[in-house]
């Protein structure tokens, strides 16, 4: 993601990635849009301009890829390796919840403050396929502190 962050070069974030590669494959303006499927019972609406973008990213052994947030939801597809998404828990209860993906699953990916792990001895690969306001950077690394539930 560090590929998709340099326009936002200079903002100070909670924690700096460490081991992460990624590339921007593909980004393409979609516009607003809705999608139904009444056999899935699935439903997306863009009710503004919206681009999709498609990055690949790997982290290394002990990697990180910082804390960080964005300016809307994604879908994360782990390709190889296990990756661990940590993220606060809501205000109600205190501490982080931690979830472990591993190769051939996929998973929504949160806009709020969140932090991917790769707690294995092998590299992880993964893709992420950005659903953002038209224009906007996929990442954002607006999370100033580790979050007060996770520190």
């Amino acid at each position: 993601m560090a590929a998709v962050a340099a326009p936002l070069a200079g903002v100070a974030i909670a924690t700096p990635p460490s081991g992460l590669k990624s590339t921007l494959l593909a980004r393409g303006a979609a516009g607003k849009f809705k999608i139904h499927d009444e056999s899935l019972d699935l439903r997306i609406r863009a009710r503004q301009d919206t681009d999709v973008a498609i990055v690949q990213a790997t982290l290394d052994p002990g990697g990180s890829t910082g804390w960080h947030g964005h300016p809307g939801q994604s879908i994360v597809i782990v390709k190889s390796g296990t990756l661990t998404m940590i993220e606060p828990r809501d205000h109600h209860r205190h501490g982080c919840s931690e979830q472990e993906f591993t190769a051939g699953q996929a998973f929504p990916h949160p806009e709020d403050a969140h932090n991917f792990e790769n707690r294995t001895d092998g590299v992880t690969e993964f893709w992420v396929v950005y659903m953002v306001p038209a224009g906007a950077a996929p990442l954002l690394n607006d999370v100033a502190t580790v979050p007060e539930q996770c520190a």
